[in-house]
This record gives C-alpha cells, structure tokens and sequence, in this order.
C-alpha cells in the first residue's frame, strides 16, 4: 500500500514538473521572465495580472452572462437598428477582453458547500469535548448549532473582509498590447 502510494506520488510529481521544466528552459527568450539583457526583469505586475481571473468575477459563475457576453457579439436586438447584425462589446469586466462566457453554477455551488461542510466538521470535531461539557451542563442543541454558526459565519465574514482590503484599486481595462 505505502508503495503504490509512492509511486503514484512519483508519477504526479513528474507530470506536474515537465511543463515547468519547459517553462523554464524558455523563460530567458521570453518578454514575461526578461530578455536577458542588462537591467531586463520581465513584464510589471500590472501587466502580468491584467489577465488573471478578477475575484469579482466568480459572479459569471455562478451567473450566466453577470458580466455580459463576450468582447464581439453580433447584436441581434431590435432596440437599436443601427446596432443590429453588428459586432459589438458585449462584456464589461475586469479582463481586457472576453473570448467566452463561463459559467460553472451549480458545481460550483456543490464544491463550495463541501468545502464548508469539511472545514465546519473539522472544527466541532476538535471542540467535542467543549460541547459536550456545554450539553452536560444544560446548553440545548440548538445553542450548540446557533455557536458553531456564528462562529463560523465570523470566520467567513473575516476573510471576505481581509480580500475586500487586499483588493488593487479599480483598473480600467486597456487594449492588449500585442507588440
């Protein structure tokens, strides 16, 4: 059993690692990681994360279309005749442009909702001896289930909170720069 194990952690290590291995071979001949010219570090922050996925923007998947379509649709509405058969922007998010819609929803959902079931879990799982002593002296259920809410509603509060304050100050998306 511990055998198979290490063999199957062998074989993950070495397909996660040649794709980096080849990313790093390639890294000096590329603008991301430098030129290797005197004084060339790579590309900027702003730049490399323009890109990443915005923590907004999980609202699109849970949402079809939150942040509207993709970068060039045909309008097919009747609002603006002008519009209509014509390419145009039909996304407004963070990313300088959309190639397509995404939308996870409910695996999403589901994935988050086990998540926070195992971290609940795992948390009264370390507090047993706690509630039972709060049960033993008189707490009922239901005050044992209102304290691990609450508590684990802070928690969460916490973090959205700490991201919220972390969070760079509101970009406007620029063309990308292709040169």
């Amino acid at each position: 059993m511990l055998s198979s194990l290490g063999v199957a952690v062998g074989v993950v290590f070495m397909m996660v690692a040649q794709p980096l291995r080849v990313t790093q071979e390639y890294t000096p001949y590329s603008i991301r990681g430098g030129t290797g010219e005197q004084g060339s570090a790579g590309l900027d922050m702003d730049y490399a994360t323009r890109w990443s996925f915005a923590p907004k923007e999980v609202f699109s998947l849970l949402m079809p279309r939150f942040f509207g379509g993709t970068s060039g649709e045909r309008y097919t509405g009747d609002a603006v005749p002008a519009f209509k058969g014509k390419r145009i922007p039909g996304y407004w998010g963070d990313a300088p442009f959309s190639g397509s819609t995404d939308y996870l929803g409910v695996v999403a959902v589901i994935l988050a909702a086990i998540g926070l079931y195992g971290v609940m879990a795992f948390s009264v799982s370390r507090r047993t001896h706690e509630l039972g002593l709060r049960m033993t002296l008189g707490a009922r259920a239901a005050d044992i289930l209102k304290l691990i809410l609450k508590q684990g509603l802070i928690q969460l509060a916490t973090k959205i909170a700490e991201r919220i304050i972390r969070q760079e100050p509101e970009r406007v998306p620029s063309e990308p720069d292709c040169g």
